[in-house]
């Protein structure tokens, strides 16, 4: 007997499990601070992630780009400034540092990204749910009105005045009935990457290499004066070396490394992974996609240890 190709989901009662002014639905770096900013003004605020844990990019190594200008003036203030403030206490941030390729870059420590968001959240009244996926929305015509949210416990749903989509894929939009674009022209997206780390880099070592012999390394747009006189930077580059791992027989998916020295001495954060074809609205596509970065990862530290000076003693870590 063939298999159904769909089925018709009975109707049920939702429980409402909350009713507030303002839905932040994402915890991401925008959704931290939407939240706070909609409760300074005063509004009932509740936020909702689909994971176990605030921060999204923050948390995975990329430094924050865009707070100084070309100029190098400090062009981002406010709540994102007072979240860096925050991570600075516990010495979890660097300062906002001019990059000739990034024009700045503001490096943080990940694993404090999480406590310090919490803390500044639950301060300011915000109404945090974990593990919690928008579903589906809930509309009066054209006026959204809530949110269908899927947890462990079963369905709720949360009413609003207000939500802010800070999903990062436009879900509630999307779901709203919003105009979306999806990809280029064809329906192309970014190739994926999945980041990881590495500890026990001699990152002076790197640094020194880089600031005397450029053209060995072959650094994209970044002078060699840069690395002389910065202690923490990124790197663009090295396609010199993926060359050679790549003749010595390493499949590298990439023609350049990006690499990015963190807080903690020895560690860099790795962003050289690299998966075309990647459909971020399908989640079988995107568990081929991050099957297939994890593979990745093996043949790219090879290549680390063995051609870019400072990680012969590095590990994934």
């Amino acid at each position: 007997m063939p298999q159904p190709r769909s089925i018709d989901e009975p109707a049920r009662n939702v429980p409402v499990s909350s009713e507030v002014d303002v839905l932040v639905v994402g915890g991401g770096p925008s959704g931290i601070i939407a939240a706070l900013a909609a409760s300074q003004e005063g509004a009932r605020v509740a936020l909702i992630e689909k994971r176990g844990f605030v921060g999204g990019n923050l948390t995975i190594g990329l430094p924050i780009l865009g707070f100084l200008s070309q100029r190098g003036e400090q062009i981002i203030k406010g709540l994102p400034q007072r979240f860096i403030d925050r991570l600075r206490e516990i010495d979890a941030a660097g300062p906002h540092q001019p990059c000739p390729l990034h024009v700045s870059i503001t490096l943080i420590e990940p694993d404090a990204v999480n406590p310090s968001a919490f803390a500044m959240l639950t301060e300011a009244g915000v109404e945090i749910t974990l593990d919690a996926f928008c579903a589906g929305v809930i509309m009066d015509g054209a006026c959204l009105r809530g949110v269908i949210i899927e947890t462990k416990s079963g369905r709720h749903a949360m009413l609003t005045k207000v939500a802010i989509d800070c999903t990062g894929d436009a879900d509630v939009a999307f779901r709203a009935g919003a105009r979306c674009e999806k990809g280029d022209e064809h329906g192309r997206m970014q190739p994926a990457t999945l980041m990881f780390r590495m500890s026990g880099v001699d990152t002076e070592k790197l640094r020194s290499s880089l600031a005397v012999n450029p053209d060995t390394y072959d650094v994209d747009y970044i002078p060699p004066a840069y690395f002389a006189h910065n202690r923490r930077f990124v790197v663009v580059g090295l396609r010199n070396l993926i060359a050679k791992a790549r003749a010595d027989g390493l499949s590298i998916p990439t023609d350049r490394t990006i690499l990015i020295t963190a807080l903690r001495d020895g560690d860099v954060w790795v962003n050289m992974t690299r998966v075309k074809g990647v459909d971020g609205t399908d989640p079988r596509s995107l568990t081929s996609g991050t099957i297939a970065a994890a593979g990745q990862i093996e043949h790219i530290r090879r290549s680390l240890v063995s051609y870019v000076p400072g990680f012969g003693n590095a590990s994934v870590s």
